[in-house]
């Protein structure tokens, strides 16, 4: 008897575990408020290979997350009434089925009369809308540009600037779900410690969920390093640029913190904008991505570019700190090391007086070089493009820094003040 070929396979871990939603339900989701919200990733990371049928329910809500019973089932309640899941099983053990956008219909349940009312007004056309309305027009009255924002918040419009606005699916009900997968280590703690989504709920703050799963999004792994950095519509860290100095055909720049950069069109952005405002338009997008870097759900690791555009590419990481893989931090470390080299003391010390935190060297037909902070998520599902890109990484690493130990062993053989550069 062949024991070993029967033993029941191990159970997988939350990291080794993913699921799905639909991104085209999210917003609508996040529009009932943050218990409904929690609840709704709970019940997805607990449905099948079809991300659709679940049989998780208020007991997995409380096991999970912190909301009581009471809560959980009203959670349940607002979802089912928003046409958002479907009961296909009563009871004490009850099952429930998922509904994607493009099965859901095309009532609006969970909006207000007056949002019902804007809704329609645009549906029918008239995408310039008003900050009031009067008699003497469609809008009639009311704060129709306000009712608009609410609507583009919720997921209904599609804001174009400009004080105009269209249906976010205009014309048809999509042909499928737009998938977001997530790791289950978001929602299942396996009773072990607190789990991002109830770290995010203890917020208090829906706007950081909702960013939160957004962003995953928008994550990628497989064509990039995280979230995409580029302009127009990336995200990323900037860092003012400084030169250092010059040693033969290296320059040695240096860079220090600047500001967090987004165009407000990015798509896990736009539904955070206030146009309402004449200035701080995105605070609260910055102040939900501040509460997700400040639980170290989301890493910005600096990286050197050749450029700063659209058409830039990523040289080499240069973290200093604790952010980024083992194999970033020894590449920022050894970059350092070999600037250090190329520099004299007295240019060290200035540096350090100008609030410098990285530095690198590079060749300097190279005029256009700069860092940006790619913003990437920090709980990322065990799947093999998850470990083809870490192995991946791992040897883009190991390259550069002996590419770096090479020079290092070069300069620091025989480096004396005459050959350190003098100017900045």
């Amino acid at each position: 008897m062949d024991t070993e070929n029967n033993e029941p396979k191990a159970k997988k871990t939350a990291r080794e575990r993913f699921f799905a939603i639909d991104a085209q339900t999210w917003p609508k989701v996040c529009a009932l408020g943050m218990p409904a919200a929690v609840s709704y990733l709970v019940l997805a990371c607990g449905s099948g290979g079809d991300q659709t049928t679940t049989r998780w329910s208020v007991d997995a809500i409380t096991r999970h997350t912190g909301i009581g019973r009471p809560r959980a089932k009203q959670a349940i309640d607002a979802l089912v009434k928003a046409g958002l899941i479907r009961i296909e099983r009563g009871g004490t053990r009850p099952q429930y089925s998922i509904i994607h956008a493009h099965q859901q219909k095309t009532t609006l349940p969970d909006l207000t009369d007056e949002e019902k009312r804007i809704y329609g007004i645009i549906a029918m056309g008239n995408n310039a809308v008003p900050k009031i309305g009067r008699h003497d027009n469609v809008w009639q009255y009311g704060k129709p540009y306000e009712a608009a924002l609410s609507l583009t918040r919720k997921g209904f419009l599609k804001d174009l600037g400009g004080h105009r606005f269209t249906l976010s699916e205009p014309g048809a009900v999509p042909e499928g779900p737009d998938l977001i997968w997530l790791p289950c280590s978001l929602v299942d703690s396996e009773g072990k410690h607190l789990t991002p989504v109830e770290q995010i709920r203890q917020s208090n703050n829906v706007r950081v969920l909702r960013l939160f799963i957004d962003l995953y999004h928008s994550h990628d792994l497989i064509n990039g390093l995280g979230i995409e950095w580029r302009p127009p519509t990336g995200l990323r860290y900037k860092y003012e640029r400084i030169k250092l100095g010059q040693m033969g055909e290296h320059v040695v720049w240096g860079f220090k913190p600047e500001n967090v950069e987004i165009h407000f069109a990015a798509r896990f952005c736009a539904p955070h904008v206030d146009r309402t405002k004449t200035e701080q338009q995105a605070q609260a997008f910055f102040d939900a991505l501040r509460v997700l870097t400040d639980l170290h759900l989301v890493d910005v690791i600096p990286h050197l570019v050749d450029n700063y555009s659209e058409h830039g590419e990523e040289m080499w990481p240069i973290p200093m700190k604790d952010d980024g893989e083992e194999c970033e931090r020894l590449v920022g470390l050894t970059a350092a090391k070999l600037a250090s080299l190329m520099l004299t003391p007295g240019q060290i010390e200035w540096a350090n007086a100008q609030g410098i935190e990285m530095a690198s060297p590079v060749k300097k037909h190279m005029a256009d070089v700069q860092a940006v902070g790619i913003y990437r998520l920090r709980h990322r599902p065990h799947t093999e493009a998850t470990k083809a890109w870490f192995s991946d990484l791992n040897d883009q690493c190991r390259a550069v820094v002996e590419r770096f130990n090479e020079l290092i062993a070069e300069f620091g053989a025989d480096a004396t003040s005459s050959k350190h550069a003098t100017s900045r």
